[in-house]
């Protein structure tokens, strides 16, 4: 794994996680985790997980209702 797919990951896990537990806007979320912006964010979410930080949040949520 090169340093900059190991990053990549930690910001993804951590993105998840403030999807996960937080009502953060996006930008927000992708500022905190290091991302450019939030389309950064989207990109390389989507390439990763197959999913939007929408989707994800969303899905993440009905899942615990």
């Amino acid at each position: 794994m090169t340093p900059s797919v190991f990053v990549e990951q930690v910001r993804i896990d951590f993105a998840r996680k403030l999807l996960e537990e937080t009502d953060v806007p996006l930008k927000t979320v992708a500022f905190r985790c290091g991302f450019s912006n939030a389309t950064q964010m989207r990109m390389i979410f989507s390439r990763q997980l197959n999913t939007t930080p929408r989707t994800y949040r969303d899905g993440f949520r009905a899942n615990r209702t």
